[in-house]
């Protein structure tokens, strides 16, 4: 008698706790998953909080908080990589009664975007991990991602033989009259630039930062379209990346830049663009805004396969190109080499005009210097998985 008590016991608290379980075991139970930053750049680490909380008598001996995110997520910790599709969690929790639970991934975006939690479920187990209980949890969290920047040292060496070792200074001038601050006292400083009263204050050689004066204008124009599905889109990753260097290098000189892409967020037909010229932090805010905007699906741009969203370049800029090639320095950013771009550029050169042709490609492209070109245009190569280094000549 007295083991059949016991198992009819045992059987009396596994259908009470199945049934307690079934219903109530969601009650007051908070979950949560947040990017911890809503804005960061390409490259950056991202810490991504998951959050529980069971605010009530019941515990919960394991969770499972699962998720997706882009394949362009990685984790930080070594032997992590990308897969082919979504990157998946499928975190293990146990939270008791009345506790909160915190847990923080360290993950790096390895491109530009908009990104968002995917598909984001709580599954339960009953006191006898016999029973599952599913709900899916509402995310609002969203990450920017802007476009990173290329290599510094490689562009900081592009940027001397096209401009020499002078780096545009005899462009700039100094006011005098307009202090934004000071810095550090540097052996090529001048002794009249030394502010002798921050210097007696800190203690060490202080020099005074000086607005530039500069009637240098730039137009910075960029191409996303391709002319083949051959063309890898990293190329033009590497196209947004390098229009992105050159604005923040023409806002640290204190030159004033316009930026004109052909690129549409996605869904839109209007290009993206800054067309108010500037310089600065909040200039530089706009641009990252836009060129994270751009939207670029597998295939990339190609107009000739006669997708709606694209805008040819062309068509587009053509006048507005001519206009602004009297005015500033153009330059323009292009891995498309069509006819009717090399055409233009040509028809510019022939007329005096001023302007740069960046060209980026992958190693295993090829490219024609074409003659009358020859002075305006620089070749910027990249290399990325996929790309081979052999063809590079």
């Amino acid at each position: 008698m007295q083991i059949l008590a016991i198992v009819m016991s045992v059987f009396l608290l596994y259908r009470v706790q199945a049934l307690i379980y079934h219903r109530v075991w969601d009650r007051r139970l908070k979950a949560d998953i947040r990017f911890v930053k809503e804005k960061v750049t390409q490259g950056d680490t991202v810490e991504l909080e998951e959050v529980l909380e069971n605010r009530k008598w019941l515990p919960l001996p394991a969770v499972f908080l699962t998720f997706k995110l882009s394949k362009y997520f990685k984790e930080t910790r070594e032997g992590s990589s990308l897969s082919n599709d979504r990157y998946t969690r499928n975190d293990l929790l146990s939270v008791m009664m009345f506790q909160r639970r915190k847990r923080c991934i360290q993950l790096v975006c390895t491109r530009r975007g908009l990104y968002r939690i995917e598909q984001a479920t709580l599954q339960a187990q009953s006191l006898f991990l016999d029973e599952k209980y599913i709900k899916p949890v509402s995310c609002e969290s969203c990450l920017t991602v802007y476009p990173g920047y290329v290599d510094a040292k490689r562009f900081a060496q592009f940027v001397e033989t096209v401009y020499g070792s002078q780096m545009m200074y005899p462009f700039m001038q100094e006011d005098p009259f307009l202090h934004r601050g000071v810095r550090e006292y540097q052996v090529y400083d001048s002794i009249r630039n030394v502010n002798w009263n921050a210097t007696a204050r800190t203690g060490s050689m202080k020099v005074n930062l000086l607005e530039t004066m500069t009637n240098q204008q730039v137009s910075i124009y960029l191409n996303v379209q391709k002319e083949s599905l051959s063309v890898h889109n990293e190329v033009l990753e590497e196209s947004i990346r390098l229009a992105k260097t050159f604005c923040a290098f023409f806002s640290q000189k204190g030159i004033k830049s316009a930026l004109y892409t052909n690129g549409t967020g996605e869904g839109d037909k209007e290009p993206v663009c800054v067309e108010k010229r500037g310089a600065g932090t909040a200039y530089m805010g706009q641009v990252n805004e836009a060129l994270t905007r751009i939207f670029l699906d597998e295939t990339g741009n190609i107009v000739k396969y006669g997708r709606e969203q694209e805008l040819d370049f062309v068509s587009l800029y053509k006048e507005q190109l001519k206009k602004d090639s009297e005015e500033s320095q153009v330059f323009l950013i292009s891995g498309d080499q069509n006819d009717r771009i090399v055409q233009l550029m040509k028809e510019l050169s022939r007329q005096g005009r001023s302007f740069l042709w960046v060209v980026p490609v992958d190693y295993t492209a090829s490219f024609h210097m074409e003659p009358g070109l020859v002075k305006h245009t620089k070749l910027w190569r990249l290399n990325f998985e996929g790309a081979s280094r052999e063809a590079a000549k």
